[in-house]
């Protein structure tokens, strides 16, 4: 079909001179294509890019709080008669939480009778807040588990959010609610309060982290979707976090900084479009043509013609004939049916085998807050090498070439233990476990931007949700596989090694997104031909 200039649908006779005229038409009829009329990359996009990316760094504060908020800075007893009588409160002096797991019966039963508790003043955190040690040492973690799993239903319910009302809605909504209950937690007077403060921050910062990349990647050109959804947003959110606890070092004061932090990111609410994809699929039109004339405004480009939002209307339309909404189960519909689970499945393998570092750097030779630094730093040259590499060659030779050094790098610290040579052993095995976790990070970016260019408008907020939920599961396994005795660290390195070929072989199984359009309806289906079209 083809449109005249007054707008009306014509049939284009197929023959032999007009079929390449007729494939171009036909890949013009997509939102992308829109997009590379109103100027690509332009002015609207880098202030959109930084804009719709900013509620991520206080998400991400929120999510590392305890990091901070589960530290015992130590703590002596001021009581007169106990420091005198006895030396076992004596040698307890500055220990931490893992230490006093370790303690006897008898050593927490003298603690309890203590009646005057002083922490050092390194720092002021929960543990020091509601004397969270000894017998309540336990509460710590547990504050943290109830806070993942309001991560975890903070993105499956963010998903299903941000496809129903929009993504705005669902990044900026929490991003209002992370104010309050930042402010609120410093208010807490008890440690069942502040837990229960933490699952809704866990949930906000769910949601936000479910919604954010697929709302800031849905209006960036394809060449430019790579280099965006790999950029170090995380990197920097986590390092800004460190720093702004090494200047504080008071947990309330880093609640209020997080609850000003979440402010700012939410005032260019008032300015912020919502999703041109979104408004389209959902057909209303003339918002989206609002949109449109937002973008070639401050782009500087001429209006052009919008009538493929109203033919991607009409196919949604017809799409939605027999639904009354989408959910989780329409990720398995047979047009994506493979992409949901190989993606779902990289992200759980790949939570497992990040985590699983981070919370085993015990394991590892050296210094732990050395290695701790490193573990941070690492993804910053991973996710830039990744941006310049997907820009070149695409999303898929990204991920499949880094998976497969990362399962490289598994492997090798297994074969370390068993032939390296003892004074060596213990630096190689650092190295290829960095190694590992540097490909893994760098993978994870990428997978991002696959997650939003292999799944339809309709469910592509329902998709990141179900690929973060999934490694959110990861996350909680990935301790137990880090047992030190339980399980051999060659063990431990061996299982991962074999998921990430699984993750591999999935991966392959699935199309080349370099050059393609984001679907808009469940309609457009990736042929077999470009399954097949793999960079490698």
């Amino acid at each position: 079909m083809a449109a005249n200039t007054q707008g009306e649908i014509k049939p284009v006779v197929v023959d032999d001179s007009l079929v390449v005229d007729n494939q171009e038409q036909t890949r013009a009829m997509d939102i992308d294509s829109l997009l590379k009329n109103l100027g690509n990359c332009g002015n609207f996009q880098k202030i959109f890019c930084v804009l719709s990316y900013s509620p991520v760094l206080p998400a991400a504060w929120s999510l590392m709080f305890m990091t901070f908020g589960s530290y015992n800075p130590g703590w002596t007893c001021q009581d007169q008669s106990t420091s005198n009588s006895t030396g076992i409160l004596q040698s307890l002096i500055n220990m931490t939480i893992s230490d006093e797991l370790n303690l006897t019966m008898s050593a927490c039963d003298t603690m309890r009778s203590c009646q005057n508790i002083v922490f050092n003043d390194i720092a002021t955190t929960v543990v020091t807040e509601f004397t969270l040690i000894c017998y309540q040492s336990w509460i710590s973690p547990f504050i943290i588990s109830i806070q993942m799993i309001g991560v975890t239903l903070g993105s499956v319910v963010g998903g299903q959010i941000g496809d129903k009302f929009g993504r705005k809605f669902s990044i900026y909504g929490c991003a209002s609610l992370l104010v309050l209950t930042n402010i609120i937690a410093i208010f807490s007077v008890s440690w069942q309060m502040y837990t229960f403060i933490r699952l809704v921050i866990g949930f906000c910062a769910g949601s936000i982290l479910a919604t954010c990349a697929v709302y800031a990647l849905e209006l960036m050109p394809q060449l430019w979707r790579g280099v965006i959804g790999t950029l170090p947003i995380w990197s920097v959110a986590t390092f800004s976090f460190g720093l702004c606890v090494l200047a504080l070092k008071n947990w309330k004061y880093v609640h209020i900084a997080t609850a000003l932090f979440s402010f700012v990111t939410f005032l260019p609410v008032f300015w912020l479009p919502e999703s041109l994809r979104f408004l389209t699929v959902h057909g209303k039109i003339q918002r989206g043509q609002k949109v449109v004339q937002k973008i070639a405004r401050l782009n500087k480009r001429p209006l052009p013609d919008i009538t493929i939002m109203s033919r991607i209307a009409e196919k949604e339309k017809e799409d939605r004939k027999n639904r009354s909404t989408y959910t989780y189960l329409d990720l398995f519909h047979r047009n994506i049916r493979r992409s949901s689970v190989v993606l779902g499945m990289s992200w759980f393998i790949f939570s497992i085998g990040y985590y699983m570092i981070g919370f085993g750097l015990n394991a590892l030779s050296g210094d732990f807050f050395v290695n701790l630094l490193l573990y941070t730093a690492i993804s910053f040259p991973s996710r830039t090498i990744a941006m310049f590499i997907s820009a070149k060659f695409g999303i898929k030779f990204v991920v499949t070439t880094f998976i497969c050094v990362a399962s490289l790098c598994s492997f090798s610290v297994v074969a370390v233990q068993f032939l390296a040579p003892e004074y060596s052993k213990a630096t190689l095995t650092l190295v290829m476990t960095f190694g590992s976790s540097m490909m893994m990070e760098g993978c994870w970016a990428a997978l991002s931007t696959m997650v939003v260019e292999l799944s339809p408008t309709p469910v592509r907020n329902l998709s990141y949700g179900f690929c973060t939920s999934l490694a959110r599961i990861g996350s909680i396994i990935a301790p137990y596989m880090i047992l030190r005795e339980a399980i051999p660290l060659f063990g431990a390195f061996l299982l991962l090694g074999i998921l990430q070929l699984v993750c591999v072989l999935g991966i392959l199984t699935l199309p080349n997104t370099k050059g393609k359009p984001i679907p808009d309806n469940f309609l457009q289906k990736t042929t077999r031909s470009d399954t097949n079209n793999i960079i490698l």
